[in-house]
């Protein structure tokens, strides 16, 4: 009965929602006795694999679930997402490009595609998937920022001075990035860097004290 295996699919997501992963495993298992082919247990047990550690797992059953359903986007995401930890970044790059193909809106998919293009060597590539992140979620940092680190990174710090001067209308709270991130070294060398990492500052502060204060903002982490 279907049914009955996505109930047992659904509370494999109540028990990984609460870390437990052995009582995950039994139920998504349980709904694959239950429907053999069900992609989503499937591509979750390999999401468990990966949690353990244990990749080549993980791959095996991301793999598996593509056979099973290859118009699954998650799945190609989740494959996409083991290949970049594993330094992999063209086989990377080529899964997230599956998961846009099936699922263009994907925003995490276009960042990290982004990402994956820059480490591939492919920069233009990489500014125009940052691009149209940006494009997807205007309110959102994270593309922006990359995009700004991978200017820098190419030899055009003025360019990626001016990139990080769009932070000043979106939800820019990760203002250490700004001191720290070696990606930003040459950034750091113009005159105009320390007024603006000054007002970004001033700004990211304002955003955590009306988070604070029951506001609301969007964080998420930049990519390397």
């Amino acid at each position: 009965d279907p049914k009955q295996a996505r109930v047992h699919a659904m509370l494999g997501t109540l028990s990984l929602l609460e870390d437990d992963l052995d009582a995950a495993e039994r139920s998504y298992r349980r709904a694959l006795e239950i429907t053999p082919g069900f992609v989503e247990a499937i591509s979750n047990l390999g999401m468990i694999a990966a949690l353990r550690d244990d990749p080549k797992k993980a791959e095996a059953l991301y793999r598996q679930a593509i056979a099973a359903d290859p118009g699954f986007p998650r799945v190609y995401r989740r494959l996409a997402d083991l290949y970049y930890e594993k330094g992999d970044y063209a086989k990377a790059l080529e899964n997230y490009r599956k998961t846009l193909a099936v699922e263009p809106a994907d925003f995490a998919a276009l960042v990290q595609a982004g990402n994956s293009a820059r480490h591939a060597g492919d920069a233009k590539a990489a500014a125009d998937y940052f691009t149209k992140a940006a494009h997807r979620r205007p309110s959102s940092w994270v593309p922006v920022y990359n995009e700004a680190c991978l200017a820098a990174v190419s030899g055009d710090p003025a360019r990626a001075l001016k990139l990080l001067e769009n932070l000043r209308d979106k939800t820019f709270v990760r203002t250490e990035l700004l001191a720290t991130d070696p990606d930003l070294a040459a950034v750091r060398n113009l005159p105009a860097f320390a007024p603006l990492r000054a007002t970004l500052e001033a700004h990211g502060a304002e955003l955590r004290k009306r988070a604070g204060e029951g506001g609301d903002w969007e964080d998420a982490e930049a990519g390397p």
